[in-house]
């Protein structure tokens, strides 16, 4: 369901004469499937298909290096234990095989490898077979590895990789396996090292958003973004949830977290086309702490000689959809919008963990003014006094007899007061005292039975 915001005339502090610019799926209504094709008894896989190209049975497995925001990844099949360096431990084994033997027909890329690696564990000692394949074999090509794991073995981890993860694997590389299976007087098997047995399982993850949903599945974690009925307005928000994972190499960093683009080596690929040097950012929000914790959303501005951070806001814990703003001023003429949207604060801690953010209706002032005239005609609105002292007043029209709600919100998006009042089909006026508020600026919204009528900024 699209979600439509109707906003009547706006004065000249929402940025009149803007170009429209959207963005995609700020609604967060659109969601699609995610589903993989895994060998089942596999307890880690990348970028694997079933094949039909076999040596023997109905099956075979494929791995293959892909480029995923930036990285080639390699294509991975591991039976055994996967951490997050790596393999990290095996499944009870019984046997002492004399060598492996499998089949692989195969297309490695100049300057990269394929990978088969065997632990064999003695009470979580390993002992390391590793070995290479390299080149090209349009037929299926039998292998056979001699295993090392000095007698006594009580586990086993087996994987196959694409290409040479250790180094610098090249896109494109691949490898097809079939009828993997250990040989000698001491052998026994693995389960389904033929890749004859096969399941379906994924996620859903949000369309036009980078979120770390991918990485998680595969780590057999939950989802941090989430598709939530949960709803502003429409039928789906974003719930965020913030997870803290303290990584060795790279210190602390949140999986609860969704951007527009992602990070390259010397930059950065992705966002939103944007154009405007003046706009403002605006959502609906809602967010439920762990301790202190508060989330986090940033933009920066990039292209046309405008590179840097931009405007952000931290939200602070409410029960309710909260309405907030994120004044855009580029100092330029961008062509790119980057956001990033932090469940937590940073600096990243452990401790904060669990803490959620829904978000919903997401999207520029220039595209909500744009074209409204055509929808809400004669329904002209008056603010007044603004700079306001004592009491702020909104004259409006009405198309129909409705209740009304005019709202107050701090920049930060914390509601200050409300008032509810029936609206009459034609001219109305409601007015609120302001004499609580101290000097500064401030959000109104004036809302409806089902749209938001009118929105803009009061100074006192």
């Amino acid at each position: 369901m699209r979600k439509k915001l109707l906003f009547s005339v706006l004065s000249c502090t929402l940025g009149l004469g803007l170009n429209a610019q959207i963005i995609p799926n700020g609604g967060f209504e659109n969601w699609s499937p995610v589903n993989y094709e895994n060998v089942a008894g596999a307890d880690f896989t990348q970028h694997i298909k079933q094949s039909g190209d076999k040596v023997e049975g109905q099956y075979a497995v494929k791995l293959e290096n892909v480029t995923d925001q930036g990285n080639v990844d390699v294509g991975v099949v591991l039976f055994g234990h996967a951490g997050n360096n790596g393999i990290s431990g095996g499944v009870p084994y019984s046997g002492s095989p004399d060598s492996l033997v499998f089949y692989a027909k195969y297309n490695v890329s100049a300057g990269d490898s394929a990978l088969v690696i065997v632990f064999f564990y003695d009470a979580d000692v390993p002992s390391q077979n590793m070995f290479f394949i390299d080149g090209s074999s349009n037929s299926f090509k039998r292998f056979s590895f001699p295993m090392n794991h000095g007698g006594n073995v009580d586990s086993i981890a087996l994987a196959f990789t694409s290409g040479n993860f250790m180094s610098n694997p090249v896109a494109g590389s691949w490898i097809i396996l079939d009828d993997a299976m250990f040989v000698g007087a001491n052998a026994t098997q693995l389960s389904n090292t033929n890749f004859e047995n096969w399941n379906t399982s994924g996620y859903e993850d949000l369309d036009s958003w980078m979120t770390k949903n991918s990485g998680r599945y595969k780590d057999h974690k939950q989802s941090t973004a989430e598709k939530s009925m949960d709803a502003h307005s429409g039928t789906y928000a974003l719930k965020l949830t913030a997870d803290v994972i303290i990584d060795q190499q790279w210190g602390a960093r949140n999986e609860g977290s969704i951007s527009n683009y992602y990070g390259v080596q010397n930059g950065s690929i992705g966002g939103f086309t944007f154009h405007n040097t003046v706009d403002t950012l605006v959502g609906w929000y809602k967010y439920s702490q762990v301790g202190t914790d508060t989330a986090n959303i940033r933009l920066a501005y990039v292209g046309n000689g405008v590179n840097g951070q931009g405007a952000n806001i931290n939200l602070l814990p409410v029960n309710s959809y909260t309405y907030f703003e994120i004044p855009i001023n580029t100092g330029g003429t961008p062509d790119t919008l980057q956001i990033d949207i932090d469940a937590t604060k940073y600096p990243y801690n452990q401790g904060n963990s669990g803490s959620v953010l829904y978000l919903d209706d997401l999207a520029l002032k220039s595209d909500l003014t744009t074209g409204i005239s055509s929808v809400t005609t004669n329904n002209g609105v008056s603010v007044y006094p603004n700079p306001v002292q004592d009491m702020v007043s909104v004259k409006f029209s009405s198309t129909e007899n409705q209740t009304v709600t005019l709202a107050i919100y701090s920049i930060e998006g914390k509601l200050l007061s409300s008032k509810t009042f029936g609206a009459v089909n034609g001219n109305n006026q409601i007015s609120m005292s302001t004499l609580d508020l101290s000097k500064g600026i401030y959000q109104y919204v004036l809302k409806g039975n089902d749209s938001i009528l009118s929105t803009g900024q009061l100074v006192k």
